[in-house]
């Protein structure tokens, strides 16, 4: 018998992929019509078809995310480990464990302990060592997580989304070489896969390739447009092959949903690499300032990237030159007003906050700037409704919905700003000060039992919380925790 030739080989492959797509497909609409039993008979002969189809496992129990919610998808798991032989058990434990570190949940411990637990029932199955792998990274376990990740390929050396998800380790490990070999090979694999687009564009622009970078990203936003970062690192790309102007229109489209860190913030998580992309911006629009034809919008992004980096006052004198030349930019005008609030200017601030929202009632950040001022002014009710105002445009910033809970908190009205907070830590369980102004709603409404969990939850991640510590001592009696809070108000 004649050897089949390479042509044939990727031919056979794509086709035995394509059918594996296929049943994952059907296996979505049979669940869907609750035909549970045809739904795992064609999920498992996906997985076992096509191993890039096998990260669409989550079908099988629905999963939930998208739509925020996650503890009902946690319920119906439950009841999948109460069924033996509904699905293998480490298949749901591993979904389970990807559930549980959803940020509407935010229990990462132990999603993270369920994830080992599913790679111990079954570790020859690839995609839960992949599953384990991205979480032991992202939980900080940095080289246990490439391990996994790297075991993973080697039993399934076919797959492409597992090279990408150590592609996007590596490159946030600082290795962006290490992370485009990986990216090329999952593309080979799986040109299907559009996150590896984007997360090896940003391997290419940390090595000064920004012109396959901006191919690579124009890719991934015709399928995925609401990725923020992604747009960032368009404009990025743009800027640096000398397109300031098409850098500043990306970064206006992307920055009316996308409110970024909170004022004077350090970035949260991922900070230290986003200081390095805002130190280039404000070098590369310094730059742009000299040469560009509309130079008044290259020093407004120069000030908006000091603003980030920490640096106020340098902030203040850019912003001060692009509205010297045109001086009726709102957004500008927002900056300007960051930038005095951080130099303890908030009459200042307040006042140039007002104009920009004049100038651009529908810059979301503007309101929030505004509603900030007005807060740190004494004015607790205006502040929350400019903050209202600012959620209506950028409904994603957890920052935004904890700030104008503390707003509504400070003007006696708990139970709507437990709603702002609940939602500010549902999207970010980190958020410690949310948590304890969470619990000093719930305290103020006579929720008790739900108090506790809150002030519990600010103090496991900020053991010193002064509220947190005065909540739970006004609840408890415990006069360490009140003296401890320094009486607090």
């Amino acid at each position: 018998m004649k050897p089949p030739t390479p042509q044939g080989l990727r031919a056979l492959v794509r086709g035995t992929l394509s059918r594996g797509r296929a049943d994952a497909l059907r296996a979505r609409a049979a669940f869907a019509k609750g035909d549970a039993a045809r739904g795992r008979e064609l999920l498992l002969r996906a997985v076992l078809t096509d191993p890039n189809a096998a990260w669409r496992l989550d079908l099988a129990v629905d999963r939930a995310s998208a739509r925020g919610d996650a503890r009902a998808l946690l319920k119906r798991l439950d009841a999948l480990l109460a069924r033996p032989g509904a699905l293998p058990a480490a298949w749901v434990r591993a979904v389970r464990g990807e559930t549980l570190r959803l940020p509407a949940l935010g229990r990462y411990a132990e999603g993270l302990a369920e994830l080992r637990a599913a790679a111990a029932l079954e570790p020859g199955t690839f995609w839960v060592r992949a599953y384990l792998g991205r979480a032991e990274f992202h939980s900080g376990r940095r080289p246990q997580g490439l391990t996994a990740l790297a075991a993973a390929e080697r039993l399934a050396p076919a797959c492409g989304w597992t090279r990408a998800w150590r592609g996007e380790a590596l490159r946030s490990s600082g290795r962006p070489r290490a992370a485009l070999a990986a990216f090329d090979a999952a593309e080979r694999l799986d040109p299907a896969y559009h996150w590896g687009y984007a997360w090896r564009a940003g391997a290419l622009l940390a090595l000064a390739r920004p012109r396959a970078a901006l191919k690579d990203l124009e890719r991934f936003l015709a399928v995925e447009s609401g990725y923020p970062w992604a747009w960032r690192a368009l404009a990025e790309a743009r800027r640096r092959l000398g397109d300031a102007d098409g850098a500043d229109a990306v970064l206006r489209k992307v920055a009316r949903r996308d409110l970024g860190a909170a004022p004077g913030g350090d970035g949260g998580r991922g900070a230290r690499h986003e200081k390095r992309q805002w130190s280039a911006a404000a070098a590369d629009f310094a730059k742009a300032a000299r040469s560009a034809r509309r130079p008044a919008r290259a020093w407004a992004w120069q000030g908006e990237a000091l603003l980030r980096l920490g640096r106020p006052a340098a902030a203040l004198a850019a912003l001060e030159r692009s509205l010297a030349l045109a001086q009726d930019d709102g957004w500008a005008r927002a900056w300007r007003a960051e930038a005095l609030a951080a130099l303890a200017r908030p009459e200042d601030a307040r006042a140039e906050a007002a104009r920009a929202v004049r100038l651009d009632a529908a810059y979301p950040r503007a309101w929030a700037v505004l509603g900030l001022a007005e807060r740190a002014l004494g004015r607790a009710e205006s502040g929350a409704r400019c903050l209202e105002r600012a959620a209506r445009g950028a409904s994603g910033a957890a920052w935004l919905h904890g700030w104008r809970g503390e707003a509504l908190l400070a003007a006696n009205r708990p139970a709507p700003a437990a709603v702002a907070l609940e939602r500010a830590v549902e999207l970010d369980p980190s958020f410690a000060d949310a948590w304890a102004w969470l619990g000093e709603a719930r305290r103020r409404s006579g929720d008790a039992p739900r108090a506790r969990d809150a002030f519990a939850r600010a103090l496991a991640l900020a053991p010193g919380h002064r509220l947190a510590r005065l909540g739970r001592g006004l609840m408890t009696g415990a006069a360490e925790d009140i003296l401890a809070a320094g009486g607090a108000r």
